[in-house]
């Protein structure tokens, strides 16, 4: 274990979103550092997994520490070394991730009515909406209607690959039909293949290593033979499929094949010119709508990731991009910690909403899967006014 390495400096505390909350020196990678050089590690228990689960995995941690410790891989490695029912709620956690890897059943929850329709029913302020993580199903699906924007014309450009994401393949699907849209305009001829199974980032948070090894493989065969770049919408799926190289890079039979993925993994926002394009006849405009564009932790914490989407709004004419006072915050979503500690994410939540209303905005748009379901979970129990729209459903608009 590479806890040793940590000389304690707590430069991690000054940017950890739990950390900031809590104060509590657990909460913080100096802690869970400490606690894993004293060979706890070798002692799973519910509290050393209570410590190495109060993480958003979010990465601040890393992109600021002195010594460059890999202390997320670290953090991912320990979790995998607790037993299955350590930690808050790891039962729903686990079944969460199965439900993730498995394109069968997303497919057929797809086709009961943009993945799970019976839950129409619930009312929209019905507090069950946050303990399942989603935000009701009318609020997700009609802030934009898909035939809100055009359907992406025949392109006999680049020819790419596309890796949607779960939420842009069976939960909203106008993120999918955007993308397709977008890439038109940039040239590119887009395939979108049937089988695509989660990235793998829930199991790999999760510290379940063979899983996120497991679909690290699913998708790499999946691909292997087709051409061009890998596309994909979805910033935390990005991350996630440039790990797989890494990931495997001890397997003999896919290392290759691993770091041959990775290196072809693109944002899709990656693929747009810097120049701003001019005003269609009838479009947009001039932009009435303050939009405030929420960076996820994951592309602000790597390096270069983050300049495609912000690239990709410039291109917006008349945009009015809201730029909140003080530096970018979390939206405390962090893939299933939202579902191990719902008030804790919500807490981390709060400042980076209240940002937002001072600032004036009314939509709210970010590339993260993650990120969008965090927002339109929390708007759905606010009289804000505030719409959150995925970047490829806003760029496909404009």
């Amino acid at each position: 274990m590479a806890g040793p390495e940590c000389v304690r400096c707590g430069t991690c505390t000054a940017v950890c979103p739990v950390y900031r909350l809590t104060g509590q020196e657990g909460h913080s990678a100096r802690g869970k550092m400490l606690v894993l050089a004293q060979g706890l590690a070798e002692r799973p228990g519910p509290a050393l997994a209570e410590i190495l689960g109060r993480c958003l995995m979010c990465g601040a941690c890393a992109a600021v520490c002195p010594r460059q410790l890999p202390l997320l891989d670290i953090f991912a490695a320990a979790r995998g070394g607790m037993p299955p029912d350590a930690g808050t709620r790891p039962g729903r956690r686990r079944l969460l991730r199965r439900l993730l890897s498995s394109p069968r059943v997303l497919e057929l929850l797809a086709g009961l009515g943009l993945g799970l329709a019976r839950l129409e029913l619930l009312p929209v302020d019905s507090g069950l909406w946050r303990r399942l993580g989603l935000p009701p199903i009318a609020e997700a699906s009609a802030v934009v209607p898909q035939e809100s924007f055009p359907s992406s014309p025949a392109v006999a450009g680049d020819s790419c690959q596309l890796f949607a994401g779960c939420l842009a393949r069976y939960l909203q699907p106008e993120i999918t039909q955007a993308s397709r849209v977008l890439a038109a305009r940039a040239g590119i001829a887009l395939a979108d293949l049937d089988g695509q199974g989660c990235c793998g980032l829930a199991a790999w948070s999760a510290g379940d290593l063979e899983e996120a090894r497991r679909l690290a493989r699913q998708n790499i065969a999946l691909y292997r033979e087709l051409p061009g770049a890998i596309l994909t919408p979805c910033a935390s799926c990005q991350v996630q499929l440039l790990r797989y190289g890494a990931l495997l890079a001890d397997d003999p039979l896919w290392a290759e094949d691993a770091a041959r993925f990775s290196a072809r993994v693109r944002g899709l926002f990656d693929q747009f010119p810097s120049s701003p394009r001019p005003s269609p006849a009838g479009g947009r405009g001039e932009s009435v709508v303050p939009v405030y564009f929420h960076l996820s932790c994951h592309l602000r914490h790597q390096p270069g990731l983050a300049e495609g989407p912000r690239r990709a709004l410039g291109q917006v004419p008349g945009l009015r991009l809201v730029h909140p006072g003080g530096p970018d915050l979390c939206c405390g979503q962090g893939g299933l910690f939202q579902q191990a500690y719902p008030e804790l994410s919500r807490s981390i939540f709060a400042p980076l909403y209240q940002q937002v209303v001072d600032a004036g905005t009314l939509q709210v748009v970010t590339s993260c899967s993650g990120c969008l379901l965090q927002w339109q979970t929390e708007l759905a129990g606010r009289d804000s006014g505030i719409k959150a729209l995925h970047l490829a459903v806003f760029l496909a608009q404009a």
